[in-house]
């Protein structure tokens, strides 16, 4: 073996004692207790779980709104084609005049109706305002 992976070998094997040990006093119930009660009392733990509510709090968010716009483009898009979009071309077609012609000749006879109607009244109210 060469020098190199020796020194790579020793690492490794240095390594995973750490981990082995850091393990072993975690799985003991009050060394892990004092350590993690410790780690919470120091400024980089507030700091740490100060930052991660807020990462937590910024993906809700952002979850939330994304849903809600996702729901409100969905409402448009479903308006857009739906019967309440066809009940508004069709009025919209029949206050602009550009129905089919028996619409026309029905508009036109209602319209003769009402001029009818409104000429009967101006004559009752000239005879009204003559007779005081």
């Amino acid at each position: 073996m060469s020098e190199e992976q020796k020194s790579n070998d020793k690492n490794y094997v240095l390594t995973g004692s750490l981990i082995g040990a850091g393990i072993g006093f975690l799985s003991s119930s009050k060394g892990a207790r004092t350590l993690l009660s410790k780690a919470a009392k120091t400024e980089a733990a507030r700091a740490l779980g100060f930052q991660m509510r807020r990462t937590l709090q910024d993906m809700l968010i952002e979850q939330a709104s994304n849903n809600l716009r996702k729901q409100v483009d969905g409402y448009f898009q479903n308006m857009e084609s739906g019967p309440a979009q066809k009940l508004m071309e069709a009025g919209k077609d029949k206050l602009l005049g550009s129905g089919s012609d028996s619409g026309d000749k029905e508009s036109d006879s209602s319209d003769s109706d009402l001029n009818d109607r409104l000429d009967r009244l101006e004559k009752m109210v000239s005879d009204l305002a003559d007779k005081k």
